[in-house]
């Protein structure tokens, strides 16, 4: 199987799993976050980054002190792209962490931006 399928069925496997525990038809709170909390799209965009990061370091099989220092090269990466501090990130994490309606509606729409992605790679 090459690389490009393999990474397609694991970004499928993970949209499945994420889909079947995080979507509901719940609302989220309408409050704006505080303003030191990265915007939801923002932080969609960023999850969707690291999640695709993990599935293509996954494929690689590299050995764990390679893909650690691989990882912790192309988070920061990820970080600078977004003008997001890694402190600010978890901080941030956090904040939705204690609104799971919210978390989850971000979630969704990880989901749905990986899978936007995929298709735009499997387009003939």
């Amino acid at each position: 199987m090459d690389v490009k399928l393999k990474l397609t069925f694991f970004v499928i496997l993970i949209s499945f799993l994420l889909t079947s525990t995080a979507c509901n038809k719940k609302t989220p709170s309408t409050v704006a976050p505080p303003h030191h909390v990265i915007a939801k799209d923002t932080l969609v965009l960023i999850l969707a980054d690291f999640h695709v990061l993990e599935a293509s370091l996954t494929l690689k099989m590299l050995d764990d002190k390679t893909t650690a220092n691989m990882r912790n090269v192309l988070k920061d990466k990820i970080y600078k792209d977004y003008n997001v501090s890694k402190e600010r990130f978890f901080n941030s994490y956090a904040y939705y962490e204690k609104k799971p309606i919210a978390l989850d509606s971000i979630y969704c729409e990880v989901i749905t931006e990986i899978t936007q992605r995929q298709s735009k790679l499997t387009k003939p």
